[in-house]
């Protein structure tokens, strides 16, 4: 029996490098093997694989795809994994501009996942963050800010820094906004 292993690694490295292209081919590659591998029925490794697919599918721009493989690995979770919560929330971000029609709708939703995935993950930075931008385009740009105001202890964190700048925008804040996207660029 083959293991899947260094075909999911592969990929991660493809990914690494941006080359998303060959990184989901790495990643379909091992979801076809992984009913020949050593590590068939293990629901960690085909979390695994399925949830760097969904990311990828993301960074190429296959969002219906993206879609269909990260709601039925959510729900193969239970809704009860941070990190699939939080792509799967990003993913209905994006959707809220691709769809402006049910943006608030596809925002609701991410909000929903975002504090899920939040009381599970003790208050990941780039959840936090991510929740501050979905309030901050649901208008409640008092409550994004306070949310990342809460949280003291992330101001290094470059996707607070990103939420600030969000936020500040959104105010017509233009140089407190610049500001905040300077400190990121600067790490």
């Amino acid at each position: 029996m083959i293991s899947v292993r260094p075909i999911i690694e592969r990929g991660k490295q493809s990914f690494q490098i941006k080359n998303y292209e060959d990184a989901y081919r790495l990643f379909n590659e091992a979801y076809t093997f992984l009913s020949r591998s050593v590590e068939y029925g293990s629901p960690d490794v085909q979390k695994e694989i399925l949830l760097w697919m969904g990311i990828t599918e993301i960074k190429l721009g296959m969002f219906e795809k993206a879609f269909r493989t990260l709601s039925s690995l959510a729900s193969k979770v239970n809704y009860s994994d941070p990190e699939v919560l939080y792509y799967y929330s990003l993913l209905h971000y994006y959707y809220s501009f691709l769809i402006p029609s049910k943006k608030d709708e596809y925002l609701n939703t991410s909000l929903n996942l975002l504090q899920i995935a939040k009381n599970l993950s003790k208050d990941d930075p780039k959840i936090v963050a991510l929740m501050a931008m979905v309030y901050a385009e649901l208008g409640q740009l008092r409550v994004a800010e306070g949310l990342l105001n809460s949280y003291t202890n992330y101001s290094l964190n470059p996707a607070i820094y990103l939420a600030y700048a969000h936020i500040y925008r959104l105010e017509g804040l233009y140089s407190d906004a610049l500001s905040n996207v300077n400190k990121v660029l600067r790490e």
